[in-house]
């Protein structure tokens, strides 16, 4: 394969869950902690692109046709979408052998 291209696979790597840190397929209780960290880092890009779109729409010159808030718009309806998707994907507690509690965020089932 040439420098630079990607296959599937070097995709797969990128994902949270892909191989415990000794290079073997992660425990349950390790894919809940790897995915506990990938959730409440999303929560936090969530939480500032949310209080972005807040602050344009208390600006005087808001105009929802805007570009600048259309793209603050945008990210913040991307990275609530990717967040709903984690925890859509999440394991339930109660994981056997793995004694972690996960609070889930508010606006999500």
């Amino acid at each position: 394969m040439a420098h630079g291209q990607q296959t599937d696979m070097d995709f797969s790597l990128l994902s949270p869950l892909s191989t415990a840190s000794n290079g073997t397929a992660p425990t349950p209780c390790e894919e809940l902690t790897s995915m506990k960290i990938y959730i409440r880092r999303l929560r936090i890009i969530c939480n500032e692109k949310e209080k972005t779109v807040a602050l344009l729409r208390q600006d005087h010159g808001y105009d929802e046709t805007d570009t600048l808030y259309q793209l603050a718009w945008n990210e913040f309806q991307d990275i609530q979408g990717t967040l709903q998707q984690a925890v859509s994907v999440l394991t339930p507690p109660g994981t056997p052998g793995c004694f972690l509690f996960i609070s889930l965020p508010k606006n999500t089932p």
